[in-house]
């Protein structure tokens, strides 16, 4: 089966976006998406039907099979997400845990299986007082994010 690989304790200075087109060189297609607040709440992360045109419009995460996805947590901070968020929050994780593009219908979410692999990038912090100054308190940001995106409520950190 597929599993997702989390790099954790990133180095500061280091981009993300060079892991990226290393791993560009190994495998079919690599692709690099930051996440932040900004990001998650402006850009179309998933596919959404277009009910005038007839169409389908294409969002980050509709990937080609083969593909690797590499997730920059590096980035992220506190903030607040929009409800566009909290969905783009939610195609993200069940893509990166069960491999299933969900697609905007309006009124539902078509479910499509994907074949890529995933690679989620991070800078949790060190050991206590050891942690890296850019990424302070990060970590439990992130498990409130998650704990919260579960449970289908507010999301005040990103």
């Amino acid at each position: 089966g597929t599993w997702s690989l989390n790099l954790s304790r990133w180095p500061q200075g280091l981009e993300v976006k060079n892991l990226s087109q290393a791993a560009s060189e190994l495998v079919p297609r690599a692709v690099h998406l930051s996440l932040n607040g900004p990001a998650l709440n402006q850009q179309r992360w998933k596919p959404t039907k277009d009910f005038h045109a007839n169409r389908l419009v294409s969002g980050q995460l509709q990937l080609a099979p083969g593909s690797l996805l590499v997730l920059d947590e590096t980035e992220l901070a506190e903030g607040q997400v929009s409800a566009q968020g909290v969905k783009a929050l939610g195609a993200i994780s069940t893509l990166v845990t069960d491999r299933i593009l969900a697609c905007d219908f309006a009124a539902f979410d078509a479910k499509v299986p994907l074949e890529l692999s995933c690679l989620l990038v991070s800078c949790d912090p060190a050991a206590e007082g050891d942690e890296h100054p850019r990424c302070r308190g990060r970590a439990r940001q992130r498990r409130l994010l998650v704990h919260s995106n579960r449970a289908g409520g507010a999301i005040g950190f990103v």
